[in-house]
C-alpha cells in the first residue's frame, strides 16, 4: 500500500526556539529542510535544517498549525543536534495517520 507524503516546509516564518539572550542577539531564520518530504509511519528520519542564528540551545518542532500546538503529535523530534550556527540535524518520526497538509509542517 503506498502511504501519502508529509511536506517538510522551511518557510520565511519558521524558526528554530532558542535561549532569551540569543533571540535578543539576533534574527534565527529556517532557510530549508532535506529531505522535504516523507512518508506517512517514517520512522528515525534524519532531516538537516540550513538556516542562520542557531546555537546549541536550539530545538526544532514541526509545526501544523501557527502558533505551533504543543500537542500537535503528527511528527515526533526524537533528537536534534546543533552542527554550527547554519546546520541543526533534527531525527523525526511521522506517525502512520499523520495530517496531511497542502501547505506542509513549518519547522520552528
Amino acid at each position: 500500500m503506498k502511504l501519502a507524503s508529509i511536506v517538510l516546509a522551511a518557510s520565511s516564518i519558521a524558526v528554530i526556539t532558542a535561549s532569551p539572550q540569543q533571540a535578543l542577539a539576533e534574527d534565527i531564520t529556517v532557510e530549508s529542510a532535506t529531505p522535504d518530504i516523507a512518508e506517512q509511519n517514517t520512522i528515525d528520519l534524519d532531516v538537516v535544517i540550513l538556516g542562520n542564528g542557531f546555537d546549541r540551545s536550539a530545538e526544532v518542532q514541526f509545526c501544523s498549525t501557527d502558533p505551533c500546538d504543543p500537542l500537535d503529535d503528527n511528527i515526533t523530534v526524537i533528537s536534534s543536534k546543533v552542527r554550527g550556527s547554519t546546520r541543526i540535524t533534527a531525527t523525526i518520526n511521522i506517525k502512520q495517520d499523520a495530517t496531511l497538509l497542502e501547505s506542509g509542517y513549518d519547522i520552528e
